[in-house]
């Protein structure tokens, strides 16, 4: 596929974060999970970078450390019980925070009147469900998703991993969102196309895949692509047992831990 797609490298980041810590480590022996419901297992996270107008809207205390020689995907893991949003800055991470006013401010700014009207001009319609599963608890994206988009929407850039079920999997998606709202998302979700090599899967006896989705500002017009393991540099062998390649599920090998930071957000 077209890497240039990965292009971003806090999406790229959380794309291969998501693969690795959501789905081999919390979620790979479970089954089918309905559209929308919350998968309390999952480590979702909030980042905002380069966007103009933040400080007046945050009240507590911030600091930031670099990136650059940081395990931050520990580091995501370790806050995962801790609501807030990380933003970024010229190659560092702050701590959590909470942006006060921030999404209401933004949507007057750009004459947005309600959350529906947002959901409906920065997002397409199946971005809460694929339609696989059940209704959903609520039509109505989450706080998160709103700081997501806002920062987008003000000049810079908001990344999310969500927590809901998509795909007919238990994982959520990953999303980006510049100036015209949703521009990436990736989720995983089992391939019912043409044959793949069986290390191409991320999990061969399912046949899952990634499926990246890109849009444009008009967000019922899209491009889809199937996204394999050596798309985002992973070797599933490293995080399946041997057997699985051969249509058994055993117990999961324990993850390698390496720091894959050095270079990113500089």
């Amino acid at each position: 596929m077209n890497l240039t797609l990965f292009d971003d490298e806090v999406f790229r980041f959380l794309c291969r974060f998501t693969v690795r810590e959501n789905f081999y480590r919390r979620t790979l022996k479970e089954g089918v999970h309905f559209e929308g419901v919350e998968n309390q297992k999952l480590v979702g996270c909030l980042i905002v970078r380069d966007v103009p107008i933040l400080n007046r809207h945050i009240k507590q205390g911030i600091s930031f450390h670099a990136i650059r020689g940081m395990d931050l995907a520990k580091r995501l893991c370790d806050d995962a019980h801790m609501d807030g949003a990380y933003i970024i800055e010229k190659g560092m991470l702050s701590n959590k925070v909470f942006m006060q006013n921030f999404v209401s401010d933004v949507m007057r700014y750009r004459a947005i009147t309600s959350i529906e009207q947002l959901q409906q001009k920065c997002l397409p319609e199946d971005f809460l469900s694929s339609g696989t599963a059940v209704a959903l608890e609520t039509p109505i994206i989450g706080g998160r998703t709103q700081v997501a988009i806002a920062a987008g929407l003000c000049g810079g850039r908001g990344y999310l991993i969500k927590q809901s079920a998509y795909g007919g999997l238990p994982v959520g998606k990953v999303c980006m969102f510049p100036r015209n709202g949703l521009e990436r998302e990736l989720f995983i979700m089992r391939n019912e196309g043409a044959a793949i090599k069986d290390n191409e899967y991320f999990e061969p006896r399912r046949r899952i895949v990634g499926v990246l989705r890109t849009y444009g500002p008009i967000k019922r017009e899209r491009q889809e692509y199937i996204v394999l393991a050596s798309d985002l540099d992973i070797d599933p062998q490293k995080y399946l047992p041997s057997s699985s390649l051969f249509s058994s599920m055993l117990e999961i090998i324990p993850m390698i831990k390496t720091n894959v930071t050095q270079s990113l957000f500089r």
